[in-house]
């Protein structure tokens, strides 16, 4: 039999054995691993071969650090024509953030530290027309090649709020046009380690949603203000780029819009 390299990470495939127990074995360059079991490595990125999804060459694997990855994402803004930012792909570990290059042959290489802070999770990345998107044990961040700014500063430490502290006059008024007031009775970091974030790439807006407690932030990109509505809140965000989709859930269930 002859064995392709389609096994990675175990390496290249020399021969296959069944026990008396009905378990298949694979014999590899890298040794003895059990068919049926995946080999978690979750500090590495694999980058399938050029024409060939299948197949995971030893040098398109990349370890990252010694902690697993939390989340990854990519820059969709071009410097030049056809030229992309040196840094055009980040890595989000548990022990802090790293920028990543792309080889002439479409490769991830040199894994570079740029930040302590460690993205909370997939769901809290959003990609921009300009930036990078994520929420941190700290508050949210933009990231922009190896450099990072703190966006939510305005929350710090806390941003505590209660409507029974409004003036009448300003409650009439807000109820006048139709705007509903909320209470803010938790830290924002806090608010944010449990919420998905999304970009609305035709309004320039940031929204930071957690259902769970019924309120969205909204940051706008162009005047860097912030905002909160609670008649709107999702759970997922859709890759549909440009348009923004999310998917919202109801008493009756699942909702894309």
């Amino acid at each position: 039999l002859l064995f392709r390299n389609y096994t990675q990470p175990y390496g290249k495939t020399t021969c296959i054995v069944e026990d008396a127990e009905g378990v298949m074995w694979l014999g590899t360059e890298y040794g003895i691993f059990e068919a049926n079991v995946p080999l978690e490595l979750p500090n590495k990125i694999y980058v399938s071969d050029v024409n060939n999804p299948f197949k995971f060459s030893p040098q398109n694997i990349l370890t990252v650090s010694e902690e697993p990855i939390t989340a990854l994402a990519v820059s969709t803004q071009a410097i030049s024509e056809g030229q992309f930012g040196m840094y055009p792909f980040y890595a989000f570990t548990e022990d802090g953030t790293w920028v990543l290059e792309v080889s002439n042959e479409g490769a991830l290489t040199r894994p570079k530290p740029t930040s302590r802070l460690v993205c909370l999770s997939q769901q809290t990345t959003a990609s921009t027309d300009t930036e990078l998107i994520f929420a941190a044990n700290s508050g949210v961040y933009s990231i922009a090649g190896s450099t990072i700014t703190l966006i939510s500063q305005m929350f710090r430490p806390y941003a505590y709020f209660e409507t029974s502290k409004l003036p009448e006059s300003l409650k009439n008024i807000a109820t006048t046009h139709g705007a509903t007031i909320v209470d803010i009775n938790e830290d924002f970091n806090t608010f944010a380690a449990n919420s998905v974030i999304a970009y609305d790439s035709v309004n320039k807006r940031i929204f930071v949603s957690n259902h769970d407690k019924g309120l969205t932030y909204i940051y706008s990109i162009k005047s860097g203000a912030w905002t909160v509505v609670s008649n709107f809140t999702f759970v997922e965000t859709l890759n549909t780029y440009p348009e923004t989709q999310v998917v919202t859930q109801t008493p009756s269930g699942y909702k894309v819009c």
